[in-house]
């Protein structure tokens, strides 16, 4: 509605993951704990939700090379 757009990263636990209420609880912890930090260096959570029985979290995208990426640089040298 008035042009914003925003690129976003979509981070979900698939329904079939649902039943395992330990990951369940350390997902929402995850997001919430992430959704209340203010800091340059951290990626911004936008939204919290559940949506046909998957939850997930939006947050910003932040271009750049994958933490796997680095760690396997790092391997390397």
């Amino acid at each position: 509605a008035g042009g914003l757009e925003r690129l976003v990263v979509v981070k979900r636990i698939p329904r079939k993951v649902t039943q395992n209420v330990e990951l369940m609880k350390a997902f929402l912890a995850e997001a919430h704990i992430a959704s209340r930090l203010q800091h340059p260096n951290i990626a911004q959570v936008f939204e919290v939700g559940k949506l046909g029985g998957s939850y997930f979290f939006s947050m910003e995208y932040v271009n750049g090379e994958t933490l796997r990426a680095l760690v396997e640089h790092a391997k390397a040298k």
